[in-house]
């Protein structure tokens, strides 16, 4: 995977049903939970993904997907990160750097309904 850097990279707004983000989806709720403790394991799965206050994001360049991550608001001042994953290997060097991008905080401005 060559970092979003070296190329044109886009984040858009998508849709968790996309057959590319399900597939990167099942592979973050394989691995996320091995990488956390138990009570402390709170990955969405697609119906929570679905939920009204989430906003779900997707890093592309050159149509190929290469992260996903979504915002929960919790309310008016508070959100949270929710899925985030790469499409290369976990833990690679400069993996962090679209997570990093898409799930910067939202304008004050941006409206939470889609």
């Amino acid at each position: 995977m060559r970092r979003a850097t070296e190329r044109s990279a886009t984040i858009t707004v998508a849709h968790p049903r996309a057959e590319d983000v399900r597939r990167l989806l099942a592979t973050h709720l394989a691995y996320a939970p091995a990488q956390t403790p138990p009570e402390d394991a709170h990955a969405l799965d697609l119906d929570g993904l679905l939920d009204p206050a989430v906003r779900f994001f997707a890093l592309r360049a050159g149509g190929e997907l290469l992260a996903i991550g979504a915002l929960e608001r919790l309310d008016d001042e508070h959100g949270e990160i929710k899925s985030m994953h790469t499409a290369g290997r976990p833990g690679a060097a400069g993996s962090e750097g679209p997570c990093s991008t898409i799930c910067s905080p939202p304008p004050t401005s941006w409206a939470w309904r889609a």
